[in-house]
């Protein structure tokens, strides 16, 4: 077997390889590299779908003639609309796709604006979005008018490099990034020491002789510096001048162009001064701010890394193969896009979950902290589903398959927590609009300083217009809020929160009002069958056997705690309907009769009822009198079985109430439940106001009445049974057991379920904004402050350098303050 004789470099995109622990395959009776299992499950997978075509043409390089190059770019990306590569990037239904890119060379606001508004000029594209912190785009698009191939050289053509988003390459991408950043840091930082010391020199005992002229020695030292300082704008601040390029390229001013424009500027002036003989030279203030904004932008790529952390752990966490159970007993290691609903796997001690699955053999104990934010280990056993990304933490279970990855519960939280920051507050939409206009601003005052002090006959116009160029700094607004929302956005998930909807984030500040269901939101959602009361002599077997084939199709609490799985057959059943927050029914279809059965709350079964006898109607009275929950059996119009239930309150209930309160917020209790039960329960948790036998419609109306009363109101309840009051609150919170994720439209997930994270959630909510009010008050304060001292030539272009990069970096200090900031209550 061959070695690869490029294995210091990937295979598939051409990154660094680890030369000590590289991912290796064999293609062809040669050994490739790769920087990571990603790039090699890719290839693996070109290879097996016979497209191995796709990297001769790419070694081919491409042809001079235009036409013919448009063509090789299509041929080349054309193997990302292979249905085998889309498996582990593109989701979507039958009319559209859906897949996240990498966006290489997103620099400001300006690039985001450009990439946007060209791809929705593009027919078939239905959507598209792209977060200027993570450098990932989301692009929807109709498969029948467009093809991914398509799009991903639309993004080309306009000067930027897109690829589908794979977490490990992604991790790999941001290291290379961070070691070229380093190498230009350092480059600067060493390399400019001579002519810093040249200028520190000529401080001291620098300046024209008594004759007017400079010594020799200063003389050469203007000469090396001006050499030096070209070396430096060549390579550590190429980045700047190619971003203007593609930027004029597109009739786009981003916001490299005052950089460039000083530093060009400041250059050009100081060449003159040095051919000439005569003037001041400005090399040293030139490599400090070439230095101060690659130190700057180094801070901001850490912000951007540690923003986007919890979402990569996220990613990551799922395995990129599984070992599958064939019909034969034999277990084969398979490449996870390869697993089907229905395949058997095997998951040892120790290993990850590869993807949603139902445990069929044995019992162990998993960890599911990295999605739900629980620490403690959680018991399964048969019949329990597991979550993709927990990790087995005992023994070996076997378990079936319920989705592919794409699907799974873990792709789906990604998926909802990205979507959710495209949802932004309105200090965001203001500042992304007056960021991308502040660079002409720039621009204007830049020339109108020019003109003025041109007109006045100083000689220092050119300097003080260089100054004013750079110790502006947009780039400081246009980080104020979308760094701190996404470390935010990181920080919920990290404490096990979903935030599906960001801009919300004003309104849970000022909430004044906060309503629980009791079921499964304030009690622990698994009520206990405490009694059965039978009101007509039946066959029990065959009534609960036809009652547990109703409950199947139920999500409610009640239901899924009488849901036998391992019930027999029931009768023939058709026509099953749920009523949202008042039961379930369904026709039950027997040789001798057709009839209606009906099971839930007593206010709904009763105006079903026919001749009830008064025995009856006493163990209806004493069941409503009781301090239980209760649900009644209706077969056509007679009443069957009174069942009655017990539901213990949640460990976090009594704690959550408490801190609300604290917080100024007032907690009401809002159920269906009898009066008894629900008064009970509110006492016991010291909530003063709460309301009982309510349907769905009454909730929702007394959350409108409050509303018009000028009140905030919030809520917290299942997300299914809640639906209709939680979408018109005005922030909602729902808890969720990873079932629904996908038809969940709350604007925060509670994905542990703990009620502890609402007071938490609430008091992040306010840290948020106070920081994004800090970052944007601190970004017009500086520029309201440092454009007029620049502007009356008391700002020297070295202070000028210092200043544009501190504003950045305070604002990128600031932010990151989220991800260690304690959550007291507020």
């Amino acid at each position: 077997m061959k070695s690869d004789s490029h294995s210091s470099h990937c295979f598939h995109c051409g990154l660094p390889v680890d030369a000590s622990n590289p991912e290796k395959l064999e293609i062809h009776g040669e050994e490739k590299h790769f920087c990571c299992h990603g790039c090699k499950a890719v290839c693996k997978t070109i290879i097996d779908a016979g497209l191995e075509k796709y990297y001769q043409s790419r070694d081919l390089g491409v042809n001079s003639n235009q036409q013919q190059n448009i063509q090789a770019l299509l041929d080349k990306l054309s193997i990302y609309d292979n249905k085998s590569v889309q498996k582990s990037f593109v989701h979507g239904k039958d009319n559209w796709q859906e897949a996240y890119l990498i966006l290489e060379g997103i620099r400001c606001s300006a690039c985001v604006w450009l990439n946007e508004l060209h791809l929705r000029q593009q027919a078939g594209v239905l959507d598209v979005h792209i977060d200027d912190i993570t450098q990932r785009a989301r692009v929807r698009w109709d498969p029948e008018k467009i093809a991914l191939s398509q799009i991903l050289a639309t993004i080309v053509s306009i000067g930027y490099e897109a690829h589908p988003y794979e977490p490990s390459h992604y991790l790999e991408l941001q290291k290379e990034n961070k070691r070229k950043n380093l190498q230009r840091i350092f480059y600067t930082a060493i390399i400019g020491m001579i002519p810093m010391h040249f200028a520190v020199a000529t401080w001291f005992i620098g300046g024209p002789n008594d004759h007017g002229q400079f010594e020799n020695w200063e003389i050469n030292g203007r000469w090396v510096s001006m050499l030096v300082t070209l070396t430096i704008l060549v390579y550590p601040a190429q980045e700047f001048f190619f971003g203007v390029w593609s930027d004029l390229k597109r009739r786009v001013i981003g916001m490299d162009v005052p950089i460039v424009l000083g530093l060009s500027s400041a250059y050009l002036l100081s060449v003159q001064s040095t051919i000439s003989g005569s003037g001041e030279v400005y090399y040293e203030s030139i490599i400090m701010f070439v230095l101060f904004i690659l130190l700057a932008r180094r801070l901001e790529q850490q912000a951007r890394v540690r923003a986007s952390d919890q979402l990569e752990r996220l990613a990551l966490a799922q395995p990129v193969d599984a070992n599958i159970v064939k019909p034969d007993g034999r277990i084969k290691l398979v490449s996870v896009l390869d697993l089907s609903p229905g395949d058997t796997i095997q998951i040892l001690a120790g290993q990850h979950i590869p993807v949603d699955c139902e445990i069929i053999e044995g019992q162990s104990s998993f960890n599911e902290s990295l999605i739900t934010g629980e620490s403690r280990a959680i018991d399964h056993g048969p019949g329990d589903t597991l979550m993709a990304g927990s990790v087995n933490y005992d023994q070996p279970v076997m378990a079936s398959v319920i989705s592919s990855e794409m699907e799974s519960t873990i792709a789906e939280i990604t998926r909802l927590a990205e979507s959710g920051l495209e949802n932004k507050p309105v200090q965001s939409l203001i500042t992304d609009k007056v960021a991308v206009r502040f660079v002409l601003f720039i621009l204007l005052i830049s020339f109108m300083t020019a003109l003025f002090w041109l007109f006045q006959g100083n000689s220092d116009w050119l300097v003080i217009t260089v100054s004013v160029l750079i110790v502006t700094c947009p780039c400081a607004l246009a980080l104020a809020v979308p760094i701190a929302l996404t470390l935010s956005a990181s920080r919920y998930l990290k404490n096990g929160v979903l935030a599906m909807n960001m801009s919300i984030l004003n309104k849970v500040k000022a909430i004044d009002l906060f309503v629980f269901d009791k079921t499964g939101t304030l009690t622990r959602g698994k009520p206990e069958l405490i009694e059965t009361l039978w009101l007509k002599d039946v066959a029990r077997k065959d009534v609960l056997s036809t009652l547990n084939g109703l409950l199947a199709h139920s999500e409610h609490p009640i239901a899924k705690s009488l849901y036998n799985r391992e019930a027999g057959q029931p009768r023939k059943l058709e026509n099953i309907k749920n009523i949202v927050g008042q039961g379930i029914q369904g026709t039950v279809i027997t040789d001798s009769k057709t009839e209606v059965w009906r099971f839930g709350r007593y206010d709904y079964v009763a105006e079903f009822i026919v001749d009830i006898e008064p025995w009856q109607q006493e163990k209806i009275s004493q069941a409503k009198a009781g301090n239980y929950s209760f649900s009644c059996l209706l077969a056509g119009n007679q009443v069957l079985a009174i069942f009655l239930f017990e539901d213990s309150l949640r460990k976090d209930s009594r704690q959550t109430i408490k801190q609300l309160i604290e917080m100024g917020i007032k907690p009401v209790i809002l159920s269906g439940d009898t009066v008894k039960t629900v008064s009970s329960v509110a006492t016991e948790l010291g909530i003063d106001e709460y309301a009982a036998n309510m349907s769905p419609q009454q909730k929702m109306n007394w959350v409108v009445d409050q509303q018009s009363r000028g009140k905030t109101v919030a809520m917290v309840g299942d997300g299914i049974n809640d639906a209709p009051t939680l979408a018109c609150a005005d922030v909602s919170f729902s808890l969720s057991d990873s079932t629904a994720l996908a038809n969940n439209h709350s604007d925060f997930l509670l994905l542990a379920a703990n009620l502890k994270s609402i007071p938490q959630s609430i008091a992040l909510a306010g840290k948020t904004l106070k920081l994004i009010k800090q970052n944007i008050g601190w970004a017009i304060f500086y520029n309201l402050i440092a454009i007029p001292f620049a502007i009356a030539g008391w700002v020297p272009p070295w202070v000028a350098a210092i200043g544009m990069s501190a504003s950045s970096v305070m604002v990128v200090l600031n932010s990151m303050r989220l991800s260690r900031i304690k959550l007291q209550k507020s």
